[in-house]
C-alpha cells in the first residue's frame, strides 16, 4: 500500500527526499483514519474524518515537508493535529513535535494513535485564543486560517518559518512566513485547498 502512494510523491509531485520517503514508508496511513476507509489509505486523496474534519492528501503533506526540509529544523509546533497522521510523519523527521487540537473528539482519536511516538506532545485547545508560551524552530498548520498570523509570528525563532494556507477572497494560499535578522517576510507560494479553522471569531470566518 504505501509503495504505491511513495510512488505518486516520486513521479507526480518530485518528492525526492530521503528522509521524507521513509516517513511515509513507515507511517500506515490506515491506522489514522476511519476503518471504514482504510482499502482508500494508500490513495492520493483527503479522507473524511469526525465532525466534518478531513485527512490531508498525502501529496500536500509530502509538499510542506518538502519545503521545510531545507532548513534542517529541529523542532516544530502543529496546528491541527486531526487524526494524528501528519503528526506522525513529523515525529519521524523532527526532534520534538508539538501539535495542537481544537476538537476534543479528534483529540483523544489521535492521542490514543500517537501514544507509542514519544518525542509528540498533544495539546487540547485553540492556538489563536491562548497562544503557546514555547517557541520552535518551525510551525505547520493543516487548515486554512483567514485571522491575523502575527501571533504565530512570536512562536518562531530566528531563521524559523511557518507554512499556513490562508484565505485571500474566495482563495486559498499557502503562505510562508520566514524570520529573519528580527524581520518576517510573507511570500505566498501556490494555491490550496483546505478545511477552513473552526476555533475563530465569527467575524473572522
Amino acid at each position: 500500500m504505501n509503495r504505491r502512494l511513495i510512488d505518486i510523491l516520486i513521479k507526480d509531485f518530485s518528492v525526492y527526499d530521503r528522509n521524507i520517503l521513509d516517513a511515509f514508508k513507515k507511517t500506515d496511513r490506515s491506522l489514522f483514519i476511519p476503518a471504514e476507509y482504510g482499502r482508500v489509505a494508500g490513495q492520493n486523496i483527503a479522507i473524511p474524518l469526525m465532525n466534518g474534519q478531513t485527512s490531508t492528501k498525502p501529496s500536500t503533506i509530502a509538499r510542506f515537508l518538502n519545503f521545510l526540509s531545507r532548513y534542517g529544523y529541529s523542532d516544530i509546533i502543529e496546528i491541527g493535529t486531526g487524526s494524528g497522521y501528519q503528526t506522525a510523519l513529523l515525529s519521524l523527521l523532527y526532534k520534538k513535535v508539538i501539535s495542537y487540537e481544537i476538537d476534543p473528539e479528534l483529540y483523544e482519536w489521535a492521542g490514543k494513535r500517537l501514544a507509542a511516538y514519544g518525542n509528540v506532545t498533544l495539546r487540547l485547545g485553540n492556538i489563536f485564543r491562548e497562544p503557546p508560551t514555547e517557541m520552535a524552530d518551525a510551525v505547520i498548520a493543516s487548515f486554512a486560517i483567514c485571522a491575523d498570523l502575527e501571533n504565530l509570528n512570536e512562536l518562531i525563532r530566528e531563521g524559523g518559518s511557518i507554512l499556513a494556507p490562508v484565505l485571500k477572497g474566495n482563495n486559498q494560499f499557502l503562505l510562508h512566513i520566514f524570520k529573519e535578522n528580527g524581520k518576517i517576510t510573507n511570500n505566498y507560494l501556490n494555491y490550496e485547498h483546505f478545511v477552513k479553522h473552526r476555533g475563530l471569531a465569527e467575524n473572522e470566518q
